[in-house]
C-alpha cells in the first residue's frame, strides 16, 4: 500500500470517528474570518503529495502527518478569502488543529451545520434592516 493510500485510509478513519464538538459553534459563531476560511477551504484546489515518512502511531501525530500530504497555495487562498496571508494562516491553524478542516479540502458535517446556521442568521439580520 502506497503512502497516499495510507493518507486516504487514515483520513477515512478520522471522518468515521468524527464527533460533533461543542466548541465548533464557539469557534465559528460571530467570527467572520473563520467562517470565510472554512467556506473557502471547500473550493480550494489542493496539490496532494506523498508524505516523506510512514504514518506515526499516535492519533495526534497522525493528524499532523496527514497534513504533510497537502500543498496549499496561500496566495490563491488569500485572494479568495480577502485576508492577507499572515491573518489567513493565523485563522487557519486553529481550524486545522481542531479538525474543522480536513486535508482533502472538505469540512466535517457538524461544521457545515454551524456554518449554514451562521449564514441563515446573517441573512435574517440583514433582511430585518431593509
Amino acid at each position: 500500500m502506497g503512502k497516499l493510500d495510507l493518507v486516504k485510509e487514515h483520513l477515512a478513519r478520522f471522518r468515521e470517528s468524527e464527533e460533533e464538538f461543542m466548541y465548533t459553534g464557539v469557534i465559528l459563531a460571530g467570527d467572520h474570518d473563520s467562517q470565510v476560511v472554512l467556506s473557502t477551504w471547500t473550493t480550494m484546489p489542493l496539490d496532494t503529495v506523498s508524505p516523506k515518512s510512514p504514518p506515526p502511531s499516535e492519533e495526534r501525530e497522525i493528524w499532523d502527518w496527514l497534513w504533510t500530504s497537502v500543498r496549499i497555495n496561500w496566495s490563491q487562498f488569500s485572494e479568495r478569502t480577502g485576508l492577507n496571508i499572515s491573518r489567513l494562516q493565523k485563522v487557519f491553524e486553529p481550524l486545522r488543529s481542531n479538525r474543522l478542516l480536513y486535508p482533502d479540502g472538505t469540512i466535517p458535517e457538524h461544521a457545515k451545520g454551524v456554518l449554514t446556521s451562521e449564514v441563515l442568521k446573517a441573512m435574517k439580520s440583514s433582511s430585518r434592516k431593509t
